[in-house]
């Protein structure tokens, strides 16, 4: 079963207008579901995603998800973007040992591996656009799927 928070994690930032900010990924998004192509078997209607920075090299990413069935989730994480293993809560009932790896690319673009029980599970790789008004993420899983998700800055 694919983990909630490392698929939404992915994506992060902020409203409105061009980037003027020297971070790209702060921000309010949106998901645009007609550009995105993600797990069907997810069911999800709607998701908008706020990130922050909460210090020089990490962010504060809070998600909203709708589901289809109308069934709504919130979740909140952080990130430090240091490309070091973080443990981090695998939620729930879920008992694996999970760890998340993120780093910074270049100004626009940053790396998530997901890790259980010490293998990758999947690698995340986000992209604001030049012009700041978008971003896309793609997730790649270790069994060979991927999944895009397009947003739009609010």
């Amino acid at each position: 079963m694919r983990s909630w928070i490392s698929f939404f994690a992915a994506a992060v930032v902020l409203s409105g207008g061009p980037v003027l900010a020297a971070e790209p990924f702060e921000g309010a998004w949106k998901l645009v579901p007609e550009k995105s192509r993600l797990a069907e078997e997810l069911h999800v209607a709607e998701i908008t995603m706020t990130i922050s920075k909460i210090g020089p090299n990490s962010f504060r990413t809070v998600q909203d998800i709708t589901f289809t069935s109308g069934e709504k989730r919130h979740q909140e994480f952080d990130r430090t973007l240091d490309g070091k293993e973080h443990a981090v809560d695998g939620g729930g009932s879920d008992t694996s040992r999970r760890s998340i790896i993120a780093r910074r690319i270049d100004a626009n673009t940053r790396e998530i591996t997901d890790k259980r029980n010490g293998t990758v599970t999947e690698k995340i790789i986000s992209v604001v656009s030049p012009d700041g008004r978008s971003m896309r993420n793609v997730e790649r899983e270790s069994d060979g799927d991927e999944w895009v998700s397009f947003y739009e800055r609010r």
